[in-house]
């Protein structure tokens, strides 16, 4: 039988269960407050049934997933994962796994982009000179 996924207090940064069902991400999973000297347990909502997440009949189809943003775009692209792994342990293995999945990936194309980039500035410099020369050439024929 599956178990409920669990995240813990301080989680893993990126990693959150997501419900296939109502589309929502869960960030906490459980955490406690204090109201007037007593300690009160708080939970989040399911976005279909409104229910608490503990008492949500559609757990079987909530996954461990991840998101990590693209190095080099500022925070604006991101790639995300669903992890088809039952304990918050090896879910944080595979969001490690993961996450240098995608820096290695993207990695090759900002150290492509930068050598585009450098040979780019140095032809434009190499025309400058040229084009320099050339009137120098032009002011002494004249």
């Amino acid at each position: 039988m599956a178990k409920r996924k669990q995240l813990t207090a301080k989680r893993h940064k990126g990693l959150f269960v997501y419900c296939h069902v109502c589309k929502k991400h869960f960030t906490w999973t459980k955490r406690y407050t204090y109201e007037k000297g007593k300690q009160i347990k708080e939970e989040p909502i399911c976005g279909k049934t409104k229910k608490n997440y503990s008492s949500c009949p559609n757990f079987s189809v909530h996954r461990y997933k991840s998101r990590v943003n693209i190095p080099g775009t500022n925070g604006s692209k991101k790639e995300t994962k669903v992890h088809e792994v039952t304990t918050y342990n090896d879910a944080v293995s595979e969001a490690i796994k993961f996450e240098k999945e995608v820096k290695e990936k993207n990695r090759s194309k900002f150290d492509k982009n930068s050598l585009e980039d450098q040979q780019h500035l140095k032809l434009t410099k190499q025309k400058l000179e040229l084009e320099q020369m050339q009137q120098q050439l032009t002011l002494q024929l004249q």
